[in-house]
């Protein structure tokens, strides 16, 4: 009796929470089990607790490097605002901490892309394996978008080492960016 009930609500938060999927019955049996085990009986997979904090250092690298990004870009407004010492260092703070804001946004979004998953839900939720032309043609953008951005941070500062940090945001960003867009574009017309 006591299963049947809990059968009939694990099915209600099936049918709530997962209507457009479609389960085989051997996914539905093990998504039942995680319900059981995760949920009603709170039980938690020491191997869920080292993920989670390898996916939190992951984000502290992703603020890190965002934060950064902007640093190559500060001379560049620093020394084309003028001769007043406060609008240059206004002008300056505001090209870096414009790079830095949208890279920071964009690299968040990116680890969102390796959240943690229980092999139950990884079993249900199952993605498509992109093909290796999307992801060849990705990192072709990627490197293609990181060149110019690596250019000007290497002419307009004097620590030539800062195009370094420019040309891996630019290049990780670039390819995303053109992974998630061709990635939509399969999706449309498929």
């Amino acid at each position: 009796m006591i299963r049947n009930g809990l059968r009939f609500s694990i099915n209600n938060i099936i049918n709530s929470c997962l209507q457009p999927t479609i389960l085989f019955p051997d996914q539905e049996l093990e998504l039942y089990d995680f319900i059981n085990r995760r949920i009603i009986n709170k039980q938690i997979d020491p191997q869920e607790i080292k993920k989670h904090i390898a996916h939190n250092i992951l984000k502290c690298a992703a603020i890190l490097l965002g934060s950064a990004v902007g640093i190559p870009n500060f001379d560049i407004g620093f020394n084309n605002a003028g001769k007043n010492q406060a609008v240059k260092w206004i002008s300056g703070s505001l090209v870096a901490g414009t790079f830095s804001i949208t890279s920071l946004w964009s690299l968040l979004l990116l680890t969102q892309q390796f959240k943690v998953r229980s092999i139950e839900e990884k079993n249900i939720l199952q993605t498509s394996s992109k093909s290796i032309p999307v992801h060849i043609i990705s990192h072709v953008v990627g490197l293609l978008g990181g060149i110019p951005g690596a250019f000007v941070a290497y002419k307009y500062n004097k620590y030539k080492w800062l195009a370094s940090i420019s040309f891996v945001a630019d290049y990780a960003l670039a390819t995303n960016g053109s992974f998630e867009l061709i990635d939509q574009i399969i999706k449309k017309y498929k």
